[in-house]
């Protein structure tokens, strides 16, 4: 009789652990943190479709430094992040931000410089942006490998008009109508290794129309063993 009082008792007790095991959401978000807690990692990111200038790959170490190779058009720009401050390198060298900023002042309309500054302001690495996003969906599915959700109607429309507002001129009228997107994960040994956004919808750039239906796939990878070297030339500029 006390053996099955205590078989019972051990049964109930594993019942909220193994329901929450079995949530994807639980799972995803687990996943998120640790990613967020690895001492380091690197990844690599692509893009297809609409406004697919941005692609690159990065490397950063927990409460280290993050270092991010960005491709834009036929051009390729390095930045470093060491805290809350960062330097980029262009065509003519590493530059602080205040450089960049006073580089941009002199092009009316798109510059590289301008692109890197919003680039600076709004990054995220990717376990940053996996939480964003993870904040913002309310119902996770999981099929085979892969967890799936539906962005909602206000986030799709944010990154959109933000893929537009990238190197544009601030004052520059921007919208989204028919915004439509979704999110897709991976997780390795608890991990999130993968994550792929999709986002489909119409931009308005100062009344002009543009459909954009865009991925942006994200593979993280060798966590724990990536080392962020910095230059000599983007120290001074830090």
């Amino acid at each position: 009789m006390l053996r099955c009082l205590l078989s019972a008792a051990l049964i109930s007790s594993l019942i909220p652990t193994l329901s929450v095991a079995a949530d994807p959401k639980a799972e995803l978000q687990a996943a998120v943190k640790k990613l967020a807690e690895a001492p380091n990692y690197s990844w690599t990111t692509k893009v297809e479709g609409g406004f697919s200038r941005g692609g690159g790959d990065g490397k950063t170490e927990k409460d280290g430094p993050t270092s991010l190779a960005i491709k834009l058009g036929d051009d390729s720009y390095d930045v470093i992040f060491k805290g809350d401050k960062a330097a980029a390198k262009g065509m003519g060298g590493w530059a602080s931000t205040a450089d960049l900023a006073r580089d941009a002042e002199e092009e009316m309309n798109f510059s590289p410089e301008r692109f890197l500054l919003q680039t600076i302001k709004t990054f995220k690495t990717p376990a940053g942006q996996a939480q964003d996003l993870y904040d913002k969906i309310q119902a996770v599915q999981k099929s085979g490998e892969a967890y799936t959700a539906d962005l909602d109607d206000e986030t799709v429309k944010r990154l959109l008009m933000f893929l537009r507002r990238r190197g544009a001129d601030a004052s520059a009228q921007v919208d989204a109508k028919d915004p439509k997107g979704s999110v897709k994960c991976w997780i390795t040994d608890g991990t999130l290794t993968k994550m792929e956004v999709h986002l489909q919808g119409t931009v308005v750039f100062n009344n002009n129309e543009r459909k954009i239906d865009r991925t942006t796939t994200t593979e993280i990878k060798d966590i724990g063993s990536t080392k962020v070297e910095v230059p000599d030339g983007a120290k001074a500029k830090l």
